[in-house]
């Protein structure tokens, strides 16, 4: 999610640090998705099934196209 046009990149933590904020919205819904799969997972049965690793199941990134 690098964009040269943006200039330099800087670490995290440095005051020249900025946010690509055209990627928020993917990330969001890729968070989100995690989220609601996790859940629905645990309201099947919670004593009986082991939740999946959200990090693992659901959606992959590449189910969310960024547009240049």
């Amino acid at each position: 999610m690098n964009d040269e046009s943006k200039g330099k990149l800087y670490p995290l933590h440095s005051p020249y640090f900025t946010i690509n904020e055209e990627v928020l919205p993917s990330g969001a819904a890729l968070h989100a998705s995690l989220a609601v799969n996790y859940l629905s997972e645990l309201s099947v049965a919670p004593s009986k099934v082991k939740p999946k690793n959200p990090f693992l199941a659901g959606p992959s990134i590449s189910d969310f196209p960024i547009s240049d």
